[in-house]
């Protein structure tokens, strides 16, 4: 499951300040920066695309 989030996210360079912190029992944790408030959300919204996730919680920071 990581590595089906880590390859959503590595698909767009705007992601590449993001990264998955843990994956347990299909909960990923999400941690980094994202320059606006837009870009986070769309990077939460990937990872909740992802097959077999059932909740996506972030630590990301928007700089923005």
């Amino acid at each position: 499951l990581r590595r089906s989030v880590d390859a959503a996210l590595r698909a767009d360079p705007r992601f590449d300040g993001i990264k998955v912190a843990s994956v347990e029992n299909g909960v990923v944790v999400l941690e980094g920066a994202a320059p606006t408030l837009e870009e986070k959300l769309r990077a939460i919204e990937l990872a909740w695309a992802v097959p077999g996730v059932s909740r996506v919680t972030s630590r990301i920071e928007a700089a923005k």
